[in-house]
């Protein structure tokens, strides 16, 4: 990682899945029809995670308050879209009130949110969404 620190700024914008770093290697998204975004907004302090399924019905949503500290992602959860499927209460990352910090860096118009699997290094990879500056501003008004 990186030896100087980030801004809740630098993370601004949306972010799709896109794969991830495991035991050396570099894996696409194991599942194609996994459609994963995180939009940040830095002027609310607000993050949203959404995701959902191609041919599937239903999605899982929540929101978060972040900040950045060096190079590490602060998030607290605080609101869960009361139209969730109801499998989405089994992902700890949709369950209110819960607070994480995630290790993360930038590469090439990537955001690789560090973490571990089995005791073992784990890279999960984001990919820029074009225009996710133009976006960002867009949603001001709903983060």
């Amino acid at each position: 990682m990186p030896a100087f620190a980030f801004e809740d700024k630098d993370l601004n914008g949306v972010w799709q899945y896109d794969g991830f770093f495991y035991e050396g290697h570099r894996y696409p998204n194991p599942n194609p029809n996994l459609e994963l975004y995180f939009t940040f907004n830095s002027v609310s302090h607000v993050d949203v995670l959404y995701y959902s399924r191609k041919n599937e019905v239903g999605f899982c949503e929540r929101r978060a308050e972040f900040s950045v500290k060096g190079n590490s992602l602060h998030q607290q959860i605080t609101w869960i879209n009361p139209a969730n499927n109801a499998e989405c209460q089994q992902d700890v990352d949709m369950q209110i009130r819960r607070a994480s910090e995630t290790p993360f860096s930038f590469n090439v118009g990537e955001l690789w949110f560090h973490l571990e699997v089995n005791g073992k290094p784990f890279t999960y990879i984001l990919k820029e969404k074009n225009g996710r500056q133009a976006h960002t501003q867009a949603v001001d008004g709903i983060l």
